[in-house]
């Protein structure tokens, strides 16, 4: 496997002794090798020196690098060093780079030790540990050339080390484990001097060691300071396809950019040659796997080729009724992309307020609603849920719209108390009424393809004084079950505010809102990829923000009910 290799060099300050502590490995906790004090090194204190810095060093050119001081207030430390994109080598001297096979033949064997093929020095590889694939970066694989406290050199023996009170000048023993000793001949406590306790306790010196990742193809990090965020949707290989206004215009001269994000973590490509407004929506055609760009303030829609993000074909032009319309998606009321790569687009009328569904073919030319119809005449009347029949053209005002992973069309209410389905072809197939009274506002919808609804709204019920995102599945059964957020029993975390999701074929969630707040969750409920940007979000605000939301109050899990 082709493996790209990041290098660390870092150090921090003893809270106890103030002298320096190299951090020359991912492990949890180090020793000070002045005062022999422990310090803790958690996956937290990783988490927030490498995360961000390793996608950074991704980005890079090969050889650069950068440096970084990093003040960690809780756990009072200040951690400083150098991070960059450097191939994992011989270090300190002979600087040959290690061979990737072998790299990788050591890896797929767990691990050991690893011999430079010009100097014949030994260092070490091993997997990365699960937590910091989890907390560095999810495309770690291995570490390179750590060094801790067994490889300082060798102490001296205390007995060959002269030691002399500097009151009386008789000769005092050494204790390795002690730094004050008492004089055999005064009986005057001695603390023994930095030139002599280094020498039986040699320090080790800070080193450069690497982390091996596996990206996947990716060309670059996704960037986790976007300045502005726009939509995410999910291309046929289950990869996250986002778009956002870079922080940078770079050479496209416009800070447009649509990429896809591998399971890594990586861009396996970016396009920066369609410009939109923050208005835009990402959706993706079943058909042909083309990703539909839709910017309503500007009026256009784009295909975009999924495998390479190249523009296919705009649809772009004025949409007056009849036969021979074109679309126009400004100021529409939701459209969805059906399995046929058919765009249905709820339209309205300013002059009356009211609304009706239009279809539009890939090239954007009008079409029949459903199979069968004449091109339906502008529709002026209201429907109720309760008389939505076959093939409608009008749908309830309040209603959410899309196609589900089984082929069906499905309206959602805005407080998601009603939901109706119909066939492809437009055959009216039911509605229920779901019983849901805590459901504020609906945010999006997914189905997939067993039929199982997600649904994502403002849960009513506030946590304290603030209201929060939850995710409700419905069950073909009609069964409703609260399934993410915090009024849900043992549900994994969720964005305060998230409103943007995607369902997969086999329930699959993708959840979002801003780039610090993207997450996979499988349909076991376990998170199964987050951002780093979403990981530090969590550990710095959510949980403790929901915590001290939650204190002194209980939520519906906690009562049972």
């Amino acid at each position: 496997m082709p493996l790209t290799s990041v290098m660390y060099e870092l150090s921090t300050d003893c809270p106890k002794c103030r002298n320096p502590v190299p951090l020359n490995g991912a492990t949890e906790s180090v020793l000070c090798a002045s005062c022999q004090a422990p310090l803790a090194t958690p996956p937290e204190l990783w988490q927030t020196v490498l995360g961000e810095a390793t996608g950074e060093a991704l980005a890079m050119e090969e050889g650069n690098g950068r440096n970084t001081t990093m003040m960690l207030g809780k756990l009072g430390l200040t951690v400083k060093g150098t991070y960059g994109r450097l191939g994992a080598r011989c270090e300190p001297d002979c600087k040959e780079p290690y061979p990737p096979d072998d790299l990788a033949a050591k890896l797929k064997a767990g691990g050991g030790e690893l011999f430079c093929g010009a100097c014949g020095k030994k260092s070490t590889v091993r997997p990365a540990p699960d937590w910091f694939a989890r907390e560095v970066h999810p495309a770690a694989v291995g570490l390179v050339s750590e060094s801790h406290a067994a490889d300082r050199a060798t102490a001296a023996d205390p007995k060959d080390v002269r030691f002399h009170c500097y009151h009386c000048g008789g000769a005092a023993p050494l204790d390795p484990a002690n730094r004050t000793v008492k004089c055999a001949y005064c009986s005057n406590e001695l603390m023994v001097p930095d030139e002599i306790w280094v020498r039986l306790h040699p320090v080790e010196k800070v080193r450069r060691w690497f982390a091996l990742l596996d990206v996947g193809g990716g060309v670059r990090a996704f960037p986790e300071d976007v300045w502005e965020f726009c939509d995410f949707t999910v291309d046929p290989g289950g990869n996250l396809v986002v778009a956002w206004h870079d922080d940078d215009e770079g050479d496209a001269g416009h800070r447009c950019r649509v990429g896809v994000v591998n399971p890594a973590g990586m861009l396996t490509w970016v396009q920066d040659g369609v410009l939109f407004s923050d208005e835009t929506e990402l959706m993706v055609s079943p058909h042909d796997a083309r990703i539909v760009l839709i910017d309503q303030e500007e009026g256009f829609v784009r295909l975009l080729d999924s495998a390479t993000g190249q523009p296919v074909r705009t649809l772009s032009a004025p949409d007056e009724d009849g036969p021979d319309a074109t679309i126009c998606v400004r100021g529409h009321e939701g459209v969805a992309v059906d399995w046929h790569g058919d765009l249905v687009v709820r339209r309205s009328w300013e002059d009356t307020g009211e609304t009706a569904l239009r279809r539009f073919g890939p090239d954007g030319a009008r079409k029949p609603l459903w199979p069968g119809m004449a091109a339906a005449p502008r529709e002026r009347s209201y429907v109720d849920w309760e008389d939505i029949g076959d093939r409608p053209n009008v749908v309830p005002r309040s209603a959410l719209f899309g196609f589900g992973w089984d082929g069906c069309f499905y309206l959602v209410a805005d407080d998601a108390r009603q939901i109706a389905k119909l066939a492809p072809d437009g055959r009216f197939l039911g509605r229920l009424d779901t019983g849901i009274d805590f459901a504020e506002r609906v945010h999006a919808f997914g189905v997939s393809r067993d039929g199982t609804m997600h649904v994502l709204f403002r849960h009513a019920t506030p946590v304290r004084d603030e209201q929060w995102s939850h995710v409700a599945r419905i069950h073909p059964t009609g069964q409703v079950e609260l399934w993410l957020g915090p009024h849900a029993p043992d549900s994994p975390l969720i964005g305060q505010y998230d409103d943007k999701l995607e369902v997969m074929p086999d329930g699959t969630t993708y959840l979002g809102h801003e780039v610090e707040s993207l997450r996979i969750i499988g349909p076991d409920r376990q998170v199964r990829f987050m951002t780093n940007a979403s990981r530090r979000h969590e550990r710095e605000y959510l949980r403790e923000h929901l915590e001290k939301l939650r204190r002194g109050r209980k939520v519906a899990g906690d009562r049972g009910d």
